[in-house]
């Protein structure tokens, strides 16, 4: 899972910060951006710059800045000091932590209209002097996600945000090179694990919350994270296996014959993540209807295999 001295693995973190970063700014290039405006967690991830605040990837508004001409992002002075965080991050240049003056929060900011109003402006006012000392002002700015409070500060403060920051990012993130491919593999097997670990310890009895403590702990185990999106994996078994799905689990005791929805979500290696589902019939046969269920299912799933082909598209 992890580099080490006497072999060469397929894991290579520096070779895909470069990779990542060339394919950010070759986007803002084609997208004819001058600087870009991150908010997105996992966007400022695929930067090279990892916050500490988890629950930021539910409230956004700390970013990070891609500028033309300048390789490494722009990203926030931590709020425990910029040396603590850049040595962390030791790839990034120290003098790269210096964004200031972040809103914090773009929703559950309070009533207080008047003080939000002065923290876009002050954030704008920040942004407009690093676009001033980069020489890119008169070019487009592209944000992937905002607030209308955002966009009437930039205005006011003569910031061209017509840019398509989002579509830029993203289409950064399409194509994976040899180690993120890894990466996701590795997130696979340790899914994988976690589905062998319900396999054998699924039983009359058991219940669905049950099934998720199975889950978690044969994640750690398998040296998956940091960041898990449990425990709403989804578990679902007997009536609630057919509606409402996909759904949480609950206190809900498996009884013999069930069946078991269980669905491994977000397991994640190095920020990248993978989810499947997979279906069980707990401590009995399976019958008749069931199996016809289940055959009905393989048949879409085999027929979509054989039709997917290097080069079609998802609407394809």
């Amino acid at each position: 899972m992890y580099n080490v001295d006497y072999e060469q693995r397929i894991f290579n973190p520096e070779r895909m910060r470069k990779y990542r970063l060339d394919r950010a700014h070759a986007m803002m290039k084609k997208y004819g951006l001058g600087s870009m405006i991150v908010y997105d967690y996992e966007s400022m991830r695929y930067l090279g710059f990892r916050s500490h605040h988890y629950y930021g990837r539910h409230r956004p508004g700390r970013f990070c800045m891609l500028v033309k001409g300048e390789h490494w992002p722009l990203v926030p002075a931590e709020r425990g000091g910029r040396e603590t965080t850049s040595d962390v991050m030791a790839w990034i240049p120290k003098q790269n932590f210096r964004l200031q003056n972040q809103t914090g929060w773009m929703s559950g900011t309070g009533l207080d209209t008047e003080y939000n109003a002065s923290r876009w402006k002050a954030t704008a006012e920040s942004v407009k002097s690093i676009l001033k000392e980069y020489k890119v002002l008169d070019e487009p700015c592209g944000i992937d996600t905002t607030t209308p409070p955002m966009v009437k500060a930039c205005e006011a403060a003569g910031i061209d945000t017509s840019g398509h920051g989002v579509e830029a990012i993203a289409e950064a993130r399409w194509i994976k090179n040899e180690d993120e491919i890894e990466c996701l593999r590795t997130a696979g097997m340790a899914a994988e694990y976690a589905h062998w670990e319900v396999c054998k310890q699924a039983r009359p009895g058991i219940s669905e919350l049950q099934i998720v403590g199975i889950i978690t702990k044969a994640l750690c185990d398998a040296g998956a994270g940091p960041e898990f999106e449990g425990p709403g994996y989804i578990v679902c078994s007997g009536p609630r296996s057919g509606h409402n799905v996909p759904s949480y689990p609950t206190d809900r005791v498996i009884r013999p014959g069930d069946m078991l929805i269980v669905d491994v979500n977000g397991v994640e290696f190095m920020g990248y993540r993978t989810c499947f589902y997979r279906t069980y019939c707990v401590g009995d046969k399976p019958t008749k209807f069931q199996k016809e269920i289940y055959q009905d299912t393989l048949d879409c799933q085999l027929s979509m295999e054989k039709n997917i082909k290097p080069g079609l598209t998802n609407h394809e």
